[in-house]
Order: C-alpha cells, then structure tokens, then sequence
C-alpha cells in the first residue's frame, strides 16, 4: 500500500508491507523500485540510520531523526547523503527546529561532499536516486522560502540577510531591487539631504540613485 507523507520540500511515501514493516522512502526512490525492478530497496532506501532518521521524522520524532544523521556524520565526515536528509530535517515547517539557513547549508554542504567523490561512489549514489540535481533542487527550494520570508517582512535588513546567507539564488537581482526600494522609501519619509547622501552612498547603482540627487 502506498501513502503520500506531505512536506514542504520533498515528497515521502510510505511503503507498507503489511501490519509489521513500513519504510519511508523519497518519491524519487519509489520510482527507481517501481520501473528498475533489478534495484533492491535496500539500494535504493541508504543506510539503515537514514531509513530509520525518514521514519522518524515521518513520525515527528525529530530529536530521534537528527540524532541519526549526526551519529552518520561522526561515522563518515563526507557524507552527501546524510548532509542531504538533515537539510530536510530543518526544511521541514512541523520540525520546532526548523530553519531555513541550516537547511541551506546542509543543502549546499552535501552537493559539495557530493561533487568530491569518486565516480563508483556518486554511481551507487544516484542508484539511490540521490545526485547533484536532487540535491541542488532541495537547494532552491530552500532559496525560494528564505525569499519570500525575507518578502513577508520586506525591510530593508530582512533583504539585506537574504542576500548574505543565499548568495546563489537565483532571486538574488530582485532582492536587491526590493532593497533598494525599501531603503529609498525610508529615505523619503526622513526626506532630508543627510537621508538622501547616505542612501546614494549605500546604493549608488539603484534605479532611485539619479531620484535620490534631485
């Protein structure tokens, strides 16, 4: 029987193999055992902790689940697997540990370990269903909520963090864009010369900056 588990980032389904054994596995993994029936779930679900980390976040049990992964990581430092499912772990919004600038680096961490393997290890990887794509597709998802947190609160140090902890983001031109409004905006309500010099100094290549000398 197969259940769909909803999260934020990364759709889960649940295998059950009658009342007594359920595994968690990513979608991408369900598809490699349903059309390459040749590839064991054993193959294709990791390493029992990281099975067993799936299920518990599954469960909730999320010190159970970052336990795991940390005790994988001590086992062997690099480890894109691992890496990967503990930036799930902080992507996922049920998690009271959730966040976004840990799960970006554990993103960005695990395409890193990825992309220093040999090519035999990153073969049994995307055998798993793991590669840089899967990874880097975590990666923007990630980028994409920290942009629109940062949009939520749209001030001009909410935008001003963004484009310091995701730098890659591919929002990064309309964050600046945004900033530069906001500040412009601030500069306005002052509406001195003082508040106008300091924001042509801060952002002398905004589309205000010409408004801003006037």
């Amino acid at each position: 029987a197969l259940k769909q588990i909803k999260h934020p980032s990364i759709k889960f389904v649940l295998l059950s193999f009658g009342k007594s054994r359920a595994v968690v596995v990513s979608r991408a993994i369900l598809l490699l055992i349903l059309f390459f029936p040749g590839v064991s779930l054993a193959q294709a679900g990791g390493a029992t902790l990281e099975k067993s980390a799936l299920r518990d976040m599954n469960k909730h049990r999320w010190e159970k689940a970052e336990a795991r992964l940390r005790k994988l990581l001590t086992r062997e430092a690099v480890n894109p697997s691992a890496r990967h499912a503990l930036s799930v772990y902080y992507f996922h919004t049920d998690n009271p540990a959730y966040h976004l600038d840990s799960a970006y680096r554990y993103a960005v961490t695990a395409l890193e370990d990825y992309r220093g393997l040999a090519d035999k290890a990153r073969g049994r990887l995307k055998r798993a269903a793991l590669d840089s794509a899967v990874i880097a597709a975590l990666r923007v998802e990630i980028e994409t909520a920290a942009f629109q947190e940062a949009r939520s609160q749209n001030s001009e140090s909410a935008y001003l963090l963004f484009l310091s902890h995701f730098p890659s983001a591919t929002q990064h031109k309309r964050a600046e864009e945004l900033r530069n409004e906001v500040a412009y905006q601030i500069a306005l309500e002052e509406n001195t010369a003082e508040a106008f010099k300091r924001y042509v100094a801060k952002y002398p290549d905004s589309k205000r900056a010409g408004d801003a000398q006037l």
